[in-house]
């Protein structure tokens, strides 16, 4: 019976795939802290916060959140600047950290060090190739996201220290909405 596709491979290059593993502990690191910060900004435990961060699958679309919520919650100015500077330069690190953990990656197992990624992309028109690259160059495209991913924790810290000092937010903003067929809750409604 014929093969079809690659085959993955057995072994894997240790130092490729200390690499890959770098990038993937430290994004879902950095996708943690972004969740805890949106937990605490809405006030909600940790556990039913999760049910509902888990949801937000995209990393953009858990920053969107958060800086909806900093917004609510009547964050400084500067924090929310500070968060949505961060978002921006995202983009770039973001997009490294896709290719290296989720295309396949392949090398010549013949000991010339060739390694190389199987490129699959399709946002308006399909891109598909081998994208051959060197340690040094995943190496280097590690340390742009870690050193992204690190930018975070100084954000946190801010967030985490300016909580005691949000303004409590009025029952009308908090259940902005309010009609026979939808009353609003009152402060004693579990």
């Amino acid at each position: 019976m014929a093969e079809i596709g690659p085959t993955p491979p057995i072994e894997i290059d240790p130092d490729v795939a200390a690499q890959i593993g770098r990038v993937a502990v430290m994004w879902s690191s950095l996708e943690f802290s972004v969740a805890m910060c949106i937990w605490e900004l809405a006030q909600v435990s940790y556990a039913p916060g999760a049910c509902m961060t888990a949801q937000i699958v995209s990393f953009e679309g858990r920053l969107r959140a958060l800086l909806a919520l900093l917004k609510f919650r009547k964050a400084p100015q500067r924090l929310i600047d500070e968060v949505n500077a961060f978002a921006e330069a995202g983009r770039a690190p973001l997009s490294k950290r896709n290719r290296i953990v989720h295309d396949m990656w392949i090398w010549d197992s013949g000991g010339n060090g060739r390694i190389a990624r199987v490129e699959v992309d399709a946002p308006k028109k399909l891109h598909f190739e081998i994208k051959e690259t060197t340690l040094q160059a995943l190496k280097a495209d590690a340390d742009i996201i870690f050193a992204y991913g690190q930018k975070f924790k100084p954000l946190k810290a801010e967030i985490f220290a300016a909580l005691p000092s949000l303004p409590e937010i009025p029952i009308e903003e908090r259940y902005p909405i309010e009609d026979a067929l939808l009353p609003r809750r009152s402060l004693t409604t579990p």
